[in-house]
């Protein structure tokens, strides 16, 4: 994630390692109605977040899990998981501690909170978590995934605290098979992923995808019009993926004056078309070296390679050119990041 300028989770010593997850249940007079939606918040915390703001030091992963909280006790018809990936510590330098949090929140009410360690480097842990802690069946579930750029090649160290667990879009993508509930919503929360290989890998996966092509502030979009399924519990996917696209878009150009861009696929549509723009795209990122991870990714439109694959069916694309610089005045962006 690349900062500009200011803009989803005993016995003593041997014992103790083997101890239970510590969780808090919280109790009510009046059991919880069945939720009409389900919202899940992936957001990753082990990694470099800070970031200043007028002096002041902030962490992207804290006030990602602010929001989320805030949203989701204002989701009185809602059922909402949300997982913050803490970095993980060792007591005696042996024993995993219960770093990570696990909220559950049920008709904007706190039902539990828990700790927990992760498993392996994606998110069996935490749907293994969401799986034993509902049995809803829910109308619509969007997913939020806050965090750095997930990386679409191997080997690339993700997780700070567990350089050995791989992350990758594979992973992400391969993880979404142990959800007990479909999804009509995938936002990403992240610098560099609306590219084709990402599109791709994620059809079938959701109906819509919310995700920026290029460098994201602070890898920050905001989720709170997800909200609007408390007025309208019949609002479409791709409807609330647009208006979620726009707020952000909105929040960010109010004060960012680098590239802004925000797309939002319909991936029902772009599955038409993916595969060979995918193909060529991953030929091209094998000839690239590692260290391309993480750079800036470049309007796929502008670079000559994809002229003749590319397609801008299904994609709404929010654009705000630059005030400084080469892409200074550029009016459009065609939705889709790529490496060079």
């Amino acid at each position: 994630m690349k900062f500009t300028k200011f803009v989803l989770f005993g016995f003593l010593f041997f014992g103790w390692a083997c101890s239970g997850a510590k969780h808090t249940s919280i109790k009510h007079d009046a059991p919880p109605k069945n939720p009409n939606y389900a919202l899940i918040y992936l957001i990753h915390g082990d990694s470099n977040y800070l970031f200043h703001k007028n002096g002041d030091a902030f962490h992207a992963d804290k006030e990602a899990l602010k929001e989320a909280l805030e949203i989701a006790s204002q989701a009185t018809t809602g059922e909402v998981f949300i997982f913050h990936q803490k970095p993980e510590k060792r007591a005696f330098l042996l024993f995993p501690k219960k770093d990570r949090v696990f909220y559950h929140y049920k008709n904007g009410r706190l039902i539990k909170k828990q700790d927990y360690s992760p498993i392996d480097g994606g998110f069996k842990k935490e749907f293994e978590l969401l799986k034993s802690n509902t049995s809803s069946e829910f109308q619509r579930t969007s997913l939020f995934y806050f965090g750095h750029e997930i990386p679409t090649q191997n080997d690339v160290r993700y997780h700070k605290s567990q350089p050995k667990n791989g992350f990758d879009m594979d992973i992400f993508s391969e993880s979404l098979n142990d959800l007990p509930t479909p999804l009509d919503l995938i936002v990403l929360s992240t610098c560099n992923n609306g590219t084709p290989e990402v599109v791709d890998k994620l059809s079938g996966k959701a109906d819509v995808l919310v995700a920026s092509p290029q460098n994201l502030h602070l890898s920050y979009l905001n989720s709170n019009k997800v909200l609007l399924q408390e007025e309208d519990p019949s609002i479409s996917p791709i409807a609330l993926a647009d208006s979620i696209a726009i707020n952000s878009f909105k929040e960010l150009d109010a004060f960012v004056e680098t590239e802004i861009t925000v797309s939002v696929y319909d991936l029902n549509t772009t599955s038409a078309y993916i595969d060979e723009f995918s193909a060529l795209y991953h030929q091209k990122m094998n000839s690239l070296s590692l260290n391309s991870y993480g750079k800036d990714n470049l309007d796929c439109n502008d670079i000559d390679t994809y002229q003749t694959v590319i397609n801008m069916r299904g994609v709404i694309s929010y654009y705000s050119s630059t005030m400084f610089g080469r892409n200074s005045g550029k009016a459009k962006h065609s939705g889709w990041g790529c490496k060079q």
